[in-house]
């Protein structure tokens, strides 16, 4: 049986593949029982502080946030601002965008 080490790949060089099967066996939000008034993963908020807080607690305890994020960044890659929506990796859409803005060497504004 292999046991994490040191030597594991590193999230950021994982195959989407590999992170989306992480997220979806082992995701907090997998089967979590959401509906259309109760989805604490899209709420009705777009106040960047709330939306921040309301993405800490929705993720809060789950044991692939690393994962989700980097998954939800490579997959919005190339959006425009108004395509990135939700709470991904414990991240409200404004975090990503700023995520992805540095990624590409553009900073955060």
């Amino acid at each position: 049986m292999k046991t994490a080490t040191a030597t594991a790949t590193p999230i950021e060089q994982q195959p989407i593949r590999v992170l989306s099967d992480l997220v979806a066996e082992q995701g907090k939000c997998v089967g979590a029982g959401v509906n259309a008034e109760n989805d604490p993963w899209f709420p009705v908020t777009q106040l960047p502080g709330e939306l921040e807080a309301q993405a800490r607690l929705a993720c809060s305890g789950c044991p692939v946030v690393a994962s989700c994020l980097e998954m939800t960044l490579r997959m919005e890659q190339g959006l425009r601002r108004m395509e990135v929506e939700g709470l991904f990796g414990a991240r409200a859409p404004h975090e990503r965008i700023a995520l992805l803005r540095a990624r590409r060497g553009g900073g955060a504004r």
